[in-house]
């Protein structure tokens, strides 16, 4: 196995991905929809990824590991996001990757996605599982300044099914 072309091939989906994360995220602020991380990563950790990688300023809240008691697959860390947000939990939507962020995200009430190619996620709760951000495909509704108090995030945009999305 050529590992130099195995690493070279997962930098180059990485950075792809990140691509496109950061385009989603663009696409969403152009819409109005207001963005918060909850992760278990610690403050530090965080204003370090999100500086290396030009998120700097992306979101209005941001939730991590200090800030509650207990982690993922606790709901607690969706819940103080979305009121830290000041909106209805029941008015967000989730991406996550991981078994247990999937869990929080449902039990607090939130929709959730999955990212990824772990299709537990679905037997976790997501309502759909995409392979990256990539193959989202994510676009805007057709007029820009949609407000999130409507409750509906696909106000803002609409989630695409490429081939290759998979829903429970």
């Amino acid at each position: 196995m050529d590992t130099k072309s195995d690493g070279g091939r997962e930098a180059s989906h990485c950075l792809t991905s990140r691509l496109y994360l950061t385009e989603v995220l663009a696409m969403l602020q152009y819409a109005y929809v207001p963005l918060a991380l909850v992760t278990s990563s610690w403050p530090q950790r965080i204003a370090i990824v999100l500086r290396q990688h030009g998120l700097d300023g992306v979101f209005d809240a941001i939730v991590c590991r200090d800030d509650v008691a207990l982690g993922k697959p606790a709901p607690g860390c969706y819940r103080l996001a979305a009121e830290r947000l000041g909106v209805d939990i029941a008015s967000c939507l989730v991406f996550e990757d991981s078994p247990s962020g999937v869990q929080a995200a449902v039990q607090s009430g939130a929709g959730c996605v999955g990212i990824g190619d772990d299709t537990s996620l679905q037997r976790h709760g997501a309502m759909a599982l995409y392979r990256d951000f990539h193959a989202l495909h994510p676009r805007l509704a057709a007029t820009p300044g949609h407000t999130f108090d409507s409750g509906a995030l696909a106000g803002a945009l609409t989630l695409a099914e490429p081939s290759g999305a998979k829903r429970p």
